[in-house]
């Protein structure tokens, strides 16, 4: 199922929860928007849109520091990753997640 494009009815879901950062999955701030814009388009007029999200800023690590601060520099989210998945033996294709707490960038 593509994030970006769901394929329910309009108003169909009363909630919507995404847990475990799926909802970085968006990759970037311009596919949070289109995420949100489809997320809205699915809920009812009273639904609710509850997700996770891991906060990138609560670390003192310094590598998460140092690339975040590479990221800023390049114009990115700090909390942008470019990640892949291994999963017994097979490794996927690099993907952006994007991890941005409220009222941060």
């Amino acid at each position: 199922m593509d994030l970006m494009r769901l394929e329910f009815p309009e108003n169909y879901f009363d909630s919507i929860l995404m847990m475990f950062n799926n909802f970085g999955l968006a990759g970037t701030i311009e596919g949070t928007k289109k995420v949100l814009k489809v997320l809205h388009r699915v809920s009812t007029d009273k639904g609710r849109i509850i997700t996770t999200i891991r906060d990138p800023y609560k670390t003192d690590n310094p590598q998460h520091l140092a690339y975040h601060e590479r990221n800023r520099r390049e114009g990115r989210p700090a909390g942008q990753v470019k990640i892949r998945i291994e999963y017994k033996g097979e490794i996927g294709d690099w993907f952006d997640l994007l991890m941005v707490p409220p009222g941060k960038n």
